[in-house]
């Protein structure tokens, strides 16, 4: 009985992962407006008091959500790298969840770490896809995906610390990974059906 209602919400869990991600990025917005000039990381919003509980939920449910998708539902359509999105959640939810201290370098370190450890893998999952599926059309949207978003993480390793461009190259590489997420809900979905 409990897995019924796990598969059924593994249908959506992308889409519920990618919404929790936006849930937190409105809530600090609508809470902390004079936060979002462009400097601070999203990881920001984790050191505050008024928005690290909501950070922490929304991110670890975020974790979970898009790990039930990929373990209950893509791997039905396509050859999915379970255990290395699995690894890239373990480390999204260890972001959400480690105290992080922008004054300390230990922190910064460690949260920097996490941070391209969860990235780096998803892209390693996403083109692990890409290269054993036959469906030309999954190929080139991920790859355009996996490009774009490697792109935007270059030019913000490459952005003095204090830049305006921070968030927005930050927000952006993600972005390219929920609107990858929100494609690939559908077209693993209409795959299902047309089975």
């Amino acid at each position: 009985m409990i897995k019924k209602h796990i598969r059924l919400f593994a249908v959506y869990g992308g889409i519920a992962a990618t919404g929790l991600e936006w849930l937190a990025l409105l809530f600090f917005y609508f809470r902390e407006p004079q936060f979002f000039t462009g400097e601070h990381p999203l990881s920001y919003f984790a050191t505050l008091p008024e928005t690290k509980i909501v950070f922490s939920l929304c991110y670890l449910g975020a974790a979970i959500s898009f790990w039930i998708f990929a373990n209950h539902h893509l791997r039905d359509v396509y050859h999915t790298p379970i255990k290395v999105f699995a690894f890239s959640m373990f480390a999204f939810a260890g972001l959400a969840l480690y105290p992080y201290d922008p004054t300390s370098s230990t922190s910064t370190t460690f949260h920097i770490i996490l941070a391209q450890t969860t990235f780096g893998s998803f892209l390693a999952g996403m083109a692990l896809m890409a290269r054993y599926s036959e469906d030309a059309r999954f190929k080139k949207m991920t790859y355009i995906a996996v490009i774009l978003s490697t792109a935007l993480l270059i030019a913000l390793i490459f952005q003095p610390a204090a830049s305006r461009f921070v968030l927005l190259l930050e927000a952006g590489a993600w972005f390219m990974f929920q609107l990858w997420t929100i494609w690939i809900s559908r077209h693993a979905y209409v795959k299902m059906q047309n089975r």
